[in-house]
């Protein structure tokens, strides 16, 4: 996996079998396309710890490093979910334990993580868990910069749904500044698998405005599965995913859940058919077009049953397939034989880099191509027709991950079989006129951190008055809000931004019960929130 350094180059992480059993590492290649030379020859180990680590997943620390998490197997009864800190500098963050912090140690296996930024140096992580045992669930857990847990969260994870039923493939998106959407397939009406959707907030809880048991986002006949997301700015989010409710094939279905915990009434029930073309469509991924829509990009048997293409779709916050692009989608690539692995990243113009495993030389091997689909769903006229091979070399290359550049190209990590008998781990660039290689320039500067806002909390708290002090920098108005342990704010008060700090005291309800609550003080895009205990 890989994730921007902020500069034109990349982060890099892979599960390594350079030891006794499989471990996490990492390497920085910069935007010149060379390994940083600063940074440990063949990568720093995150993780060595006993036992295999594997299936990593990254997001940037929006400081040039990165937050990895992946599946662990160093207790021997079982896999459990950890995570690490890589410095931009190619250190691993002394604030964090070495050989990663356990975000999951429950009983049973937690596998398949996936994470979000959480806008605050920090990241949330949503896995699959079998702690009930055999039936799955959706479990999220909210690890600050600090390499700490969220102490607001309950300990191993909050469950994104308290249904009891299977709920397997669970994906995520950021949710404005204050949650997360997590979207899964579920059991609990069909045995088959219909499609759902949650909110979580960053105080530990589910959004209370939304269903406790989540939002029916497809609940047609028969199969609906490997459901994926993507953030439609603002807060709410377009979900994709394989859809069998003609009883014969698989379909493409793709539904918009707004912020406020139910389905854009504009689209249709059940979702918009995206692609309803002859034989399977099947392995659907979104990217956000940066404007309400999202672009979809996934394999496609309509030529024949035995070997797939790749196509793509645009499509409008509004629930529209784009008047632009061809009814059932553009073809990205139609060479022969099978594409593999597709994997998807948004070009920062509305449009798409799809780089896929490819086949067409030889059915035995595979090559890496990547290809641009703009935003009015034309294949780059700069690029070559069915994609850009990024690599060629002798033997397979494999499992493919892109990102963009920040200056209109790509940058792509594999798995390359060159070396035959053993995998390595390769990167290249395709710049924006589809040539490979060449240092990239013109990245736009990132913003810089916003400055933090800060809180200090009284508690317990024995009378009608929540007392707090903290300081709120600029001259941005801020809020106070208290929070119950379901997420519903009891009382909320202004705050003038001042950096020299403030002190308030929020009246309670005068129904307000004993027990646990939260303080939450939210400025521009930054928050921060403490636990206070209210004595009656």
């Amino acid at each position: 996996v890989l994730v921007t350094d902020l500069k034109g180059g990349a982060i890099i992480v892979w599960a390594d079998g350079r030891g006794a059993s499989f471990d996490i590492y990492g390497q920085h290649v910069t935007s010149a396309g060379n390994v940083d030379g600063t940074w440990p020859l063949d990568g720093v180990a995150l993780c060595a710890a006993p036992g295999t680590q594997g299936a990593p997943c990254i997001v940037s620390d929006a400081a040039g490093g990165a937050i990895i998490a992946w599946t662990d197997l160093r207790s021997g009864t079982g896999s459990d979910i950890y995570a690490q800190h890589l410095l931009a500098s190619g250190a691993v963050d002394a604030a964090w334990p070495v050989n990663g912090l356990p975000i999951c140690t429950a009983s049973g296996n937690q596998q398949n993580a996936v994470a979000v930024a959480d806008g605050a140096g920090g990241a949330v992580i949503v896995w699959q868990d079998f702690r009930a045992g055999t039936q799955s669930d959706v479990f999220a857990q909210h690890v600050r910069a600090s390499g700490t847990v969220d102490l607001l969260w309950p300990a191993n994870g909050i469950a994104a749904c308290p249904v009891v039923a299977t709920k397997t493939r669970p994906r995520l998106a950021p949710s404005g500044n204050s949650g997360v959407l997590v979207v899964w397939t579920d059991s609990r009406s069909d045995s088959s698998g219909d499609v759902y959707c949650q909110r979580l907030l960053l105080t530990g809880s589910a959004d209370p405005s939304w269903p406790a048991n989540g939002v029916a986002v497809c609940v047609a006949p028969n199969t609906q599965d490997l459901p994926e997301i993507a953030p439609d700015s603002s807060g709410g989010a377009l979900i994709v995913w394989e859809d069998k409710r003609n009883g014969v094939d698989f379909d493409l279905y793709c539904q918009r859940v707004l912020a406020s915990g139910v389905p854009d009434p504009r689209w249709p029930v059940n979702g918009q058919v995206v692609c309803n073309a002859p034989n399977n469509q099947v392995e659907p991924l979104i990217v956000s077009d940066g404007v309400g829509g999202g672009v979809m990009g996934w394999r496609d048997f309509r030529s024949t049953i035995s070997f797939n293409d790749i196509y793509a779709q645009r499509i409008a916050a509004d629930g529209q397939v784009s008047t632009q692009w061809p009814t059932n989608g553009r073809l990205v690539c139609g060479a022969t034989n099978n594409q593999l692995n597709l994997t998807m990243a948004a070009d920062g113009s509305s449009g798409a880099l799809l780089a896929w495993g490819d086949s067409r030389v030889s059915a035995g091997n595979g090559d890496i191509y990547v290809q641009h689909v703009r935003s009015d769903g034309s294949n780059d006229p700069q690029w070559l027709s069915d994609g850009v091979a990024a690599s060629k070399a002798a033997n397979l290359q494999q499992t493919p991950k892109v990102i963009q550049d920040g200056a209109g190209g790509a940058l792509l990590v594999w798995q390359d079989g060159r070396s035959a008998g053993i995998t390595d781990i390769y990167a290249q660039r395709v710049g924006p006129n589809g040539a490979l290689g060449g240092s990239v320039t013109g990245v736009p500067a990132p913003l810089s951190p916003e400055p933090t806002c800060v809180l200090r909390v009284v508690s317990p708290v024995f009378g009608r008055f929540v007392s707090c002090s903290g300081a709120t920098p600029g001259d941005v108005p801020a809020v106070l809000d208290v929070l119950d342990v379901s997420g519903r704010c009891v009382a909320s008060q202004s705050i003038q931004g001042e950096r020299h700090g403030f002190q308030a005291d929020i009246r309670l309800p005068d129904d307000a019960s004993s027990g646990i609550y939260f303080l939450r003080l939210k400025q521009g895009r930054t928050s921060t929130s403490g636990r206070i205990v209210v004595l009656r």
